[in-house]
């Protein structure tokens, strides 16, 4: 019985003092259930993506319900203020664009077979289809592709797909990130030149110094770095009994700490960041004890989470300006904690 209280006040922190996890008798959507992967606010509304393919939108101002996907959606993505969704159909995959009040196709690619695994990535305005072997690029109306050393599996990378997809303002390198829970995770560099890898522990092991920072934590969400054409910043996060995490800058072959906070409640503990996420003047981070809005003063603005509300089936915060925040039990997946926050930006 203690160890089971114990165990019980390590996870409930994760959202802050002033949060708990939602009540026993929450009814949580029925198309989208409680392991969500991604959410975004677009047109007024909030939409949130299932584990299982399923994407639903709220309106934000008349609470309006809608479904439009009960399966099939690999993954949503807001880029440069519109909203995509890349969707899986027979024989091919879409990638949908939000027109107001409908999807309309944006693009479709064929692939010659079934990979294991998909990711949405942009290089500037083009996107970028990413799979196990190789990387199609949409340029006009074709695509693309570009053969890349094999993702998986890889000694030095989690088995589990990847996570987080985002290129450098630069254009030369993409990165990706790994989240495979108490397992561990890790980055891959992709030179979209010349479609080589380079894994963090690689890159570790290649620079001869044991105080290099190394990207070899649980790497949930990745952005270009607004301050850095370069490079990209990180989210780095864990809660397994305890908590652990920083936020990353990584730069071609460089990788220092962008930011880290002690969370104060035992010694070596820092607050597990789990999203990061453009802003008009800089960038949006969530931790598992605040809100960030990093721009161009040394110190970024830091709210902590406040408790959130059951609104439609979901659990979220809207006390923030200009974010909209929710749980998602997605990490219950792979680690032992309370969950996690997905962040959507207004703006």
């Amino acid at each position: 019985m203690r160890r089971a209280i114990l165990l019980i006040l390590l996870i409930l922190p994760f959202l802050g003092a002033d949060a708990r996890e939602p009540d026993p008798k929450f009814k949580p959507d029925p198309a989208l259930g409680t392991y969500l992967t991604r959410a975004a606010v677009s047109d007024g509304r909030l939409w949130a993506l299932s584990l299982d393919g399923a994407l639903v939108s709220f309106g934000l101002a008349d609470n309006k319900r809608h479904v439009w996907f009960r399966k099939n959606v690999i993954t949503l993505d807001k880029h440069d203020g519109r909203l995509f969704v890349l969707t899986r159909a027979e024989g091919r995959y879409d990638l949908l664009e939000w027109k107001k009040d409908a999807f309309a196709r944006a693009a479709s690619l064929a692939l010659p077979t079934k990979p294991d695994w998909l990711l949405l990535a942009w290089q500037g305005d083009q996107p970028l289809v990413v799979t196990p072997n190789a990387i199609w690029r949409r340029d006009g109306r074709q695509w693309q592709m570009l053969r890349t050393e094999v993702l998986s599996p890889n000694i030095d990378l989690p088995h589990r797909p990847p996570v987080a997809a985002a290129a450098a303002a630069s254009g030369r390198f993409l990165y990706l990130g790994y989240s495979n829970g108490e397992w561990g995770g890790g980055m891959a560099r992709i030179d979209l030149e010349s479609g080589a890898v380079l894994t963090s522990m690689d890159a570790y092991r290649d620079s001869g110094k044991t105080d290099t920072v190394v990207a070899d934590g649980d790497i949930n969400a990745i952005i270009p770095d607004p301050a850095n054409p370069d490079c990209v910043i990180a989210a780095d996060g864990l809660i397994h009994f305890f908590a652990s995490g920083r936020l990353l800058r990584v730069c071609t072959d460089h990788v220092s700490i962008a930011y880290s906070r002690p969370t104060g409640e035992n010694k070596g503990d820092t607050e597990a960041f789990f999203g990061v996420a453009p802003a008009k003047d800089g960038y949006w981070a969530i931790s598992s004890n605040a809100i960030y809005h990093f721009g161009s003063a040394p110190e970024p603005d830091r709210v902590p989470l406040a408790g959130l509300g059951y609104w439609n089936g979901l659990w979220v915060g809207r006390e923030i300006p200009g974010i909209v925040i929710v749980y998602s039990e997605i990490s219950r997946q792979l680690a032992v904690n309370g969950g996690m926050a997905l962040l959507a930006p207004l703006d």
